[in-house]
C-alpha cells in the first residue's frame, strides 16, 4: 500500500506525464489504470508501454526520447518554491463541475486558493475590445461579484482584464484560467492583476511552468473557463473572436451563453449579434442573470443535487468570516478606487486647464453621450476649423476618442 508521501509525490509524475510529448493525455487515464500508479508510468520501458496495447511505437519511441527524469523533482521544487500548488483530476478539491467535460485536464496548476461556490460565471470577449466592450464586462461582473458570484475568466487583455479588475473592486473573488505556464504573466502588463488574483482568488493551468502561450493553447484554456462556470457571458466580440470558441463549448457542455448586444455599425459587436441569431440568450442587464442564477439554485434544490464545486458546504462560521473578509476586501478596494478615480480626474482637470475653451466645452457636451463632429458643430458657437483644432487638442491628450461610428466620446 502506498504510504501518504508516495501518493504526494506520484502528483509530480502525473504533471511531469501530461508536460511531456509522445503518449497523448487522452491515453493517460487507461494506462494508469494498467500500471496503477502516474510514476511506475512515467518511468516505464518500451517492452512495458507496449504491452499496455495503448500507444503506437510511433509515440512510445516520441515519449522516451522526451522523457526528462529529473522533470518531477523539477516540477515538485518549482511549486514548493513559489507556493504553487498541483491538483489533479483525482484529488478530493479537484473542481467537480470541471471533471463532467468532455476533455477535463488531469493536473491544474493553482497559485492562491480555488474559491468553494455552487454558481460562478465566466466573462468572455475579444482583446481588442471597445470603451463599451469593458463598461460591459466591468459592470456585469461588478454587480454578478457584489451577488457572491465567482467570476471565471482568460486573463487576457481588454475584456477579461476588465472582468477580473471589476470583480477585484467589487470585493469578490476571480479565477483567471492561462493559456501558459503559471510562471509566464501574459500578457505582461497584467503581471500585477494576477497577484492581486491570487490574493482574492486563484490564478490556474494546466500547462507545465515555461510553456509559451502559444496561439494553440488558448482553445484548450478556453475549456477550462468553461467548466468552472456555470454560464458564460460574451461581453463583446468580434466574428472571428476566440471568445466565440468559448461560447460554442459551453453550448456544447450544456452550459448556459449569455450575449449583450452592441452597436449595429461596429463591428466589435457582430460576434454577440451572430451569436444571439444562433440562440444565446441576450441580456442587457446582470440581474437577469442572477435571476436565471437563483432559479438554477433552486432547480438544484428540488433534485437534491445542490453541491459547490468542491461538494463542500461552509460552516457558519466559516460563512461567517467569509463574509467579514469579502466586506473588509470590498472597503479596501472601495478605497483604492475613489483614491484612482480621485487621481485620474485630477489629471483629467488638468489636461483640460491647459486647452482651448472650445476643447473644454466640447469635453463638457460628451458628459455621458458620444457625439458626431456634425452634433457637435450643432451645439457649437465656433467655427468649423476651430472645432477641429479642438478635438484634436483632445484626442492627442487622450481625453476622447472616435469609434467606428464617427462619433465621439470621453476615455
Amino acid at each position: 500500500m502506498e504510504t501518504e508521501s508516495q501518493i504526494v509525490n506520484d502528483i509530480y509524475y502525473l504533471a511531469a506525464l501530461c508536460a511531456t510529448e509522445g503518449l497523448g493525455k487522452s491515453k493517460i487515464p487507461s494506462a494508469l489504470g494498467l500500471l496503477k500508479s502516474a510514476r511506475a508510468l512515467y518511468e516505464a520501458g518500451e517492452a512495458t508501454l507496449k504491452a499496455t496495447e495503448l500507444f503506437t511505437a510511433k509515440q512510445i519511441s516520441a515519449f522516451i526520447v522526451a522523457r526528462d527524469k529529473e522533470l518531477p523533482d523539477k516540477i515538485k521544487r518549482f511549486c514548493d518554491m513559489k507556493g504553487v500548488e498541483l491538483v489533479t483530476f483525482y484529488a478530493e478539491d479537484y473542481p467537480e463541475p470541471l471533471k463532467k467535460i468532455a476533455d477535463p485536464p488531469l493536473v491544474l496548476y493553482v497559485w492562491g486558493k480555488l474559491p468553494k461556490y455552487s454558481y460562478g460565471v465566466a466573462v468572455v470577449g475579444s482583446r481588442e475590445c471597445s470603451s463599451y466592450g469593458k463598461k460591459v464586462a466591468g459592470d456585469f461582473s461588478a454587480y454578478l461579484a457584489n451577488a457572491g458570484v465567482p467570476i471565471i475568466s482568460g486573463g487576457a487583455r481588454g475584456i477579461d482584464t476588465a472582468a477580473h479588475e471589476a470583480c477585484l473592486e467589487a470585493g469578490g473573488t476571480t479565477i483567471a484560467v492561462l493559456g501558459c505556464g503559471i510562471d509566464i504573466a501574459y500578457p505582461p502588463q497584467n503581471e500585477s492583476l494576477f497577484k492581486q488574483i491570487a490574493e482574492h482568488g486563484a490564478v490556474i493551468t494546466e500547462f507545465a511552468p515555461g510553456v509559451k502561450p502559444l496561439a494553440r493553447n488558448f482553445p484548450q484554456r478556453n475549456r477550462i473557463v468553461v467548466g468552472l462556470a456555470q454560464a458564460v457571458l460574451v461581453a463583446e466580440a468580434k466574428r472571428k473572436s476566440g471568445a466565440l470558441i468559448t461560447a460554442h463549448i459551453a453550448a456544447d457542455e450544456g452550459r448556459e451563453v449569455y450575449a449583450v448586444p452592441g452597436e449595429v455599425f461596429s463591428d466589435k459587436s457582430l460576434g454577440c449579434h451572430d451569436l444571439i441569431r444562433k440562440g444565446a440568450i441576450l441580456v442587457d442587464s446582470p440581474k437577469e442573470i442572477l435571476r436565471d442564477a437563483e432559479e438554477w439554485h433552486q432547480r438544484m434544490k428540488a433534485y437534491g443535487k445542490l453541491q459547490s464545486i468542491f461538494d463542500y458546504e461552509l460552516t457558519e462560521a466559516e460563512r461567517l468570516a467569509a463574509e467579514q473578509q469579502q466586506k473588509a476586501a470590498k472597503l479596501e478596494q472601495e478605497a483604492k478606487q475613489e483614491a484612482k478615480r480621485q487621481q485620474l480626474e485630477q489629471a483629467r482637470q488638468q489636461k483640460l486647464a491647459g486647452l482651448s475653451v472650445a476643447a473644454q466645452n466640447i469635453y463638457s457636451n460628451l458628459d455621458n453621450k458620444a457625439l458626431s463632429f456634425d452634433e457637435i458643430i450643432e451645439i457649437s458657437d465656433e467655427d468649423f476649423l476651430t472645432l477641429n483644432m479642438a478635438i484634436l487638442d483632445l484626442q492627442v491628450a487622450n481625453l476622447i476618442e472616435e469609434d467606428n461610428t464617427h462619433r465621439y466620446h470621453r476615455l
